[in-house]
């Protein structure tokens, strides 16, 4: 890497660099890693598109007014080397031309107490539910999450899933409030997987999948411990959530949910028009 530090590359317009070279440390791990590269925006003028995989450049780098596209992934900072939700904030605001943000497995921002506006249990992803609820995002932003739960590294079990995962509110996620359509494909058991759109021009999507474990490496085993979240009660959490939009139209995938789960979740969902059900043998 220190030989394409020192070289000019005017007309490059994508860099991957990735330093993940451990085949038995767990992504996602309490264990510090990532490698700060430092990168010179003046040798890299073309640069749009920076994929950095256990690695990272100074926070205060030029390069990030530059980029279209940020790919963060498996970066794990002590507490001397995360940065404040402020300043990560700061470094998107200034990101004028950033179209795309990607974070996978990347702790490196240090949030603060959100209180009262906390859920219940925050061990199972809580960079993802404070950084919603201070980003505020854009309507016509697409948004997707996915996040996985391992009970074998989560020390405190709680009922989980949607609740737990993003900030209910419009103001803050504005598909809540202007969806139209929903889709739940099939998943696995005890998973929660939906997807919403709108058929308004100008508003983005909402994809969601969380699932109750990841077996990343040969040696991360299932889990057998019961899963408290079940399924049904899944449902009925989703629809809640977009009780306030006008949602239309609902596509199912899945048999898997009770008679009583049916009707609770539909009761959220008095607008609703068109119900496609697909089962599969």
């Amino acid at each position: 890497m220190k030989k394409i530090q020192d070289v000019d590359l005017p007309v490059l317009e994508e860099l991957r660099v990735n330093y993940y070279s451990v085949p038995d440390t767990i992504v996602g791990s309490p264990e510090p890693r990532g490698r700060m590269v430092k990168l010179d925006a003046a040798r890299l003028p073309a640069l749009r598109v920076l994929c950095l995989i256990s690695a990272y450049i100074p926070w205060d780098s030029p390069l990030f007014s530059q980029l279209r596209v940020l790919h963060l992934e498996a970066i794990t900072l002590s507490e001397q080397e995360v940065i404040s939700l402020d300043t990560f904030l700061e470094l998107l605001a200034e990101s004028a031309h950033l179209q795309c943000l990607d974070l996978s497995h990347a702790f490196f921002v240090s949030y603060p107490d959100v209180g009262s506006n906390a859920p219940q249990s925050l061990d199972a992803a809580p960079g993802i539910y404070q950084l919603l609820l201070h980003l505020r995002v854009d309507p016509g932003t697409t948004v997707e999450i996915a996040t996985e739960h391992d009970e074998q590294t989560t020390r405190r079990v709680s009922k989980r899933g949607i609740r737990r995962l993003i900030p209910q509110h419009p103001a803050i996620l504005p598909i809540l409030d202007s969806a139209t359509s929903l889709h739940l494909p099939p998943a696995p058991p005890n998973s929660v997987h939906f997807s919403a759109a709108s058929e308004s021009d100008g508003y983005g999507t909402l994809t969601v999948s969380y699932v109750r474990t990841c077996d990343l490496h040969e040696h991360v085993r299932l889990s057998s411990a019961p899963y408290e979240y079940i399924t049904d009660q899944q449902l009925v959490d989703i629809c809640d959530t977009f009780a306030d939009s006008s949602l239309r139209h609902l596509t199912m995938e899945s048999e898997i949910f009770g008679e009583a789960a049916l009707i609770a979740a539909f009761c959220d969902l008095p607008d609703l028009s068109t119900l496609e059900v697909s089962f599969l043998d």
